[in-house]
């Protein structure tokens, strides 16, 4: 059980399940699936790769390349699901334990395919694998409802509705204050906006690493993914602070005119001076291929 401010919080049960097979993490942040999987693991694990293949000298090889190597090595399938739960593991430092990821995968196949065949619901299985690995790294128990609502689906999805927003907000007021057991914070803030009679659909999601009070600078790293919907385009911004460097991903969907890209690259470059920046215009971003690259080169370091 976990508490905050000596209150007791355990969020199974604030949303119904989809069905009675839907994800259920148990108070220790594994449940019995999990375990059990974890007892079977495959033989092969990262430790096992020569250290050229996942070390810093991956640069040959793509961040595709990579994931496939590393899953092949796991005995994982080579399948979207597999490739996310690894991408994501390494953003909230949980070892790659090939038992451990297998029982995360069988519980996540649940809630839908292992092979998206649309941007959408590639989008949905990168959120439902975020908020799976985010409330197994807090220890908190999670039915199948309060997984879907915690994952909240951007760009609207099936728990994107109004209902039931007092429950969330204390539902997810609840959950953004409780730390990962890695020194991470996952903080989840989905709203909606008007502005000038346009109605908006926001969702911000942090990854914060280190103390959320520190004014060390070792700490001072993280992540914002910021999902704007509107009625004529979706954007995502993606945020990424390493020290007092900067980096900036921006997907705007449908595509901004020639002109009009170019001018809004001109203003985040001169106006918010970001260290780096690519506007990927008319170009749907997928999260866990751009930080595949990122985290894949040091897997193979114990956590």
């Amino acid at each position: 059980m976990v508490t905050v401010d000596s209150k007791p919080i355990k969020p199974t049960g604030f949303f119904p399940a989809a069905n009675a097979d839907s994800v259920k993490f148990s108070d220790s942040g594994r449940n019995a699936a999990v375990k059990a999987e974890a007892g079977k693991a495959p033989a092969g694990d990262l430790q096992s790769l020569p250290k050229n293949q996942l070390a810093g000298s991956t640069a040959a090889q793509s961040g595709a390349e990579a994931v496939k190597t590393a899953l092949f090595s796991l005995g994982l399938p080579n399948d979207a699901l597999s490739q996310t739960l690894l991408v994501f593991s390494r953003l909230f430092s949980i070892a790659a334990d090939p038992g451990l990821l297998s029982g995360l995968r069988k519980e996540l196949l649940a809630s839908g395919p292992s092979s998206p065949k649309t941007a959408k619901e590639k989008q949905q299985l990168e959120s439902r694998v975020l908020a799976a690995l985010a409330a197994f790294d807090k220890d908190v128990s999670l039915s199948g409802g309060d997984l879907e609502a915690y994952a909240v689906i951007p760009y609207g999805g099936d728990n994107s509705g109004q209902d039931n927003s007092d429950r969330k907000r204390e539902f997810y007021g609840y959950l953004n204050r409780i730390p990962g057991k890695n020194g991470r914070h996952w903080v989840v803030l989905p709203f909606n906006y008007s502005s000038g009679g346009t109605e908006l659909r926001v969702l911000v999601r942090i990854l914060i690493k280190g103390s959320l009070l520190s004014s060390e600078k070792g700490n001072d790293e993280g992540l914002v993914i910021t999902d704007i919907a509107g009625p004529k385009r979706k954007w995502r911004f993606l945020l990424n602070k390493t020290g007092e460097k900067i980096n900036a991903d921006v997907s705007i969907v449908p595509g901004l005119s020639p002109e009009d890209s170019k001018n809004l690259e001109k203003f985040i470059k001169n106006d918010l001076k970001f260290t780096g920046l690519r506007v990927h215009n008319g170009e749907e971003m997928f999260l866990a291929d751009e930080f595949a690259a990122e985290v894949l080169p040091v897997v193979n370091k114990e956590v």
